[in-house]
């Protein structure tokens, strides 16, 4: 299911999900897809369905290659974080609240 203007997309890609992480990296992709099948978020760990759209970033991180995905939900709380300056921290406590369980 489309839930983002093309806006909103340009927008989320411009945000960097890892701010503040050490270490050495290297983008290799990082768009905005529809999913083909369900999909686990690297964020809060919600499992997501065919069809739903999703951030799909490709990297290198310390010699490492890794794919994140990262469900609507969490996009939208990243794109929040942005809008009103980090106050509620949404992204980051989508996360805290999934490691908790």
């Amino acid at each position: 299911m489309k839930c983002f203007t093309e806006a909103e997309k340009q927008l989320l890609l411009s945000l960097d999900p890892f701010a503040g992480d050490e270490g050495s990296l290297r983008t290799l992709e990082d768009k905005v897809v529809v999913a083909r099948k369900s999909n686990t978020c690297s964020n809060c760990y919600a499992v997501g369905k065919a069809g739903d759209e999703e951030r799909v970033i490709k990297d290198v991180f310390d010699g490492d290659f890794q794919t994140h995905r990262y469900c609507a939900a969490c996009c939208m709380a990243l794109l929040r974080d942005h809008k009103n300056g980090g106050v509620d921290d949404a992204f980051y406590m989508r996360h805290e609240r999934a490691i908790t369980k």
